[in-house]
């Protein structure tokens, strides 16, 4: 009986693998079925691109590179600092709208190009208009590497443009603006842009990534020396290795604000410090003319002292916890529950940096930076003009100077919220300074509000001085 179970399972056996065996030749034997990779709702990056190491020697057609043109679809390492495309129709007729990321954001699940992507991605008219593509590069590269890699894609793909009319356009947030101003030094790239939407990008740089001059004047609002310790920590522990923010982001001094500070010389009466000269942007002029910025500040007691002198129910009830906290807060790094509360810390820091005065070249606290999202300042963003004296304007005086083709500026979203990161949507819903009639919306809203319209500002800029001179400054959240 054994013998014959035995059997009966070998013979069973044998028989799963004959067939097993005629199934796999089967399929050996038959055409595999095409199927395309399909985009999926989260697009990450994608296989290596067939393209462009070798850019002079291609010779087909701009259209059938495009359509060569990789899909967004898994991360890889080492297939960073390409072009990318969302699905494989043709461009036909349609603008070339290219996403420039911001720092970090090639391997984030819910980053900022995630999310216009999934945004747009049904919008019918939309999509009739612009084919979406994003730049997706390694946020270690220095500067100089992510721009190159950029120009020679970008004009790889769309040599043909501008055509009948249409130039491409970019949209960039943050460290994706610094490679794009980079790139618009090559005169075939600017030729074939029309518009760059710049979000929260600072064209001067930041003294946040000047580390000996903001390391200097880091000072905890308690002035605890343990508090100034952790801080200063901290901050050296975030720029370590980043060499590329160092230099790409660091404080162009082009309106002389930055201190004397280290070892100035004295001549007599004179001090005279090692000034960091200003190197101006080679095309600043034609860059300009195609600029649009998207900008925001924080509003602090220096923005709106009015507001801060009110002691509403919110202040009543953080008295009694005032001594509580600030004994806590001056041992440990306490900044808050969220990434928000660092960002409204980083907005007090950046207010109280002292800064150059001819009385006082070694600093002096005039809070110049007062307007600033908790990175950047808004002289950066808005890429106000060169001059040999530092903005000490206000807010409403600040905007007349501006010679870009357009802005809107939010007040009381930081510079993760201008890139829709916020625990509530809620939050992120703003009105423009400079429109306040023109409603409420979050920044993706008003960019894709801005994209549609038949013109963007052509002939008529958007009007940077027409609510100042009826009397209205920037306006309130709700």
């Amino acid at each position: 009986m054994r013998i014959a179970v035995k059997r009966a399972v070998a013979a069973y056996c044998a028989l799963l693998w004959l067939c097993a065996v005629g199934g796999f030749s089967a399929m050996a034997q038959t055409e595999p079925v095409s199927s395309k990779p399909i985009v999926p709702e989260i697009p990450l990056v994608v296989q290596a691109p067939v393209l462009v190491a070798d850019a002079p020697k291609v010779l087909m057609a701009p259209a059938r590179l495009r359509a060569q043109m990789p899909l967004v679809q898994w991360r890889r390492r080492e297939s960073l600092n390409h072009l990318y495309q969302f699905d494989e129709t043709a461009l036909v007729g349609r603008t070339p709208l290219i996403l420039l990321p911001g720092r970090a954001e090639e391997f984030q699940q819910n980053s900022w190009w995630k999310k216009f992507r999934r945004m747009t991605r049904d919008n019918k008219p939309f999509n009739a208009r612009y084919k979406l593509y994003a730049f997706i590069y390694n946020s270690s590269d220095e500067l100089a590497v992510q721009a190159a890699d950029f120009t020679r894609e970008a004009n790889a793909y769309f040599s043909d443009f501008p055509v009948q009319g249409r130039a491409m356009t970019l949209i960039c947030y943050s460290l994706g603006g610094m490679i794009t101003s980079e790139a618009m030094r090559d005169p075939s790239l600017l030729a074939r842009v029309d518009r760059v939407f710049a979000i929260a990008v600072p064209f001067h740089g930041s003294p946040m990534f000047d580390p000996e001059w903001f390391t200097k004047y880091l000072r905890p609002g308690n002035h605890s020396p343990i508090r100034r310790f952790w801080d200063r920590s901290a901050y050296r522990l975030y720029l370590f290795g980043k060499s590329n923010l160092k230099d790409g982001l660091r404080w162009q001094n082009f309106d002389g604000s930055k201190p004397l500070y280290g070892k100035p010389e004295v001549y007599g009466h004179m001090l005279v410090g090692a000034a960091e000269p200003y190197h101006p942007h080679p095309v600043t002029d034609a860059f300009k003319r195609k600029l649009i910025v998207y900008a925001s500040y924080l509003e602090n007691p220096y923005t709106n002292p009015e507001k801060y002198k009110k002691k509403g129910v919110t202040q009543i009830i953080k008295m009694p916890l005032y001594l509580p906290r600030a004994v806590v807060g001056s041992l440990l790094p306490i900044y808050g529950v969220s990434v928000h509360s660092i960002f409204s810390y980083m907005n007090i820091q950046l207010a109280n940096l002292p800064t150059y005065d001819p009385e006082n070249p070694l600093g002096k606290n005039e809070r110049l930076y007062r307007y600033n999202d908790g990175v950047f300042p808004l002289t950066s963003m808005l890429f106000l003009p060169a001059r040999a004296r530092p903005y000490r304007e206000n807010f409403e005086d600040m905007l007349p100077l501006m010679d870009i083709r357009s802005a809107r500026v939010f007040v009381g979203i930081d510079h993760v919220e201008i890139g829709e990161y916020a625990r509530t949507r809620r939050r992120l819903i703003t009105s423009d300074a400079l429109d306040p009639k023109a409603g409420a919306r979050t920044p993706h809203q008003w960019l894709i509000l801005d994209l549609m319209r038949p013109a963007l500002f052509p002939e008529q800029k958007m009007s940077l001085t027409s609510h100042l001179t009826a009397g209205k400054g920037p306006s309130k959240r709700d």
